[in-house]
């Protein structure tokens, strides 16, 4: 992930946070950013052992995290010369490196 991230909100467990990658660089303003958040008091699996999974829980699971807006930027290619666009798949990478329960915690910025 080859991005830049700048927060603009955090309270308590609550992130949200403006991101986009470095190359295409958005434009002037934050307009053409991303724009994230998460949570780390959402509850995102289930508590209960695989065999007592049957019954309803009860309560809805949260998503790890929630993107409000994908940034406006067209792609990149690669080494090797494939188009890629950039979306939530690289907002979730960052975001499960920011989980400090996540087995491969780290804070990825390139």
């Amino acid at each position: 992930m080859n991005g830049k991230y700048y927060l603009i909100k955090k309270a308590g467990t609550k992130y949200k946070f403006y991101w986009a990658p470095l190359s295409p660089w958005p434009e002037r303003d934050f307009e053409d950013w991303g724009v994230a958040v998460i949570d780390f008091s959402w509850i995102t699996e289930d508590p209960r052992p695989k065999h007592l999974r049957a019954a309803s829980l009860g309560y809805e699971l949260k998503p790890k995290y929630q993107v409000l807006r994908d940034p406006k930027i067209d792609g990149v290619r690669d080494g090797g010369y494939r188009y890629v666009v950039l979306g939530t798949g690289h907002v979730r990478r960052c975001l499960l490196g920011m989980d400090e329960r996540h087995r491969y915690a780290c804070w990825e910025s390139g």
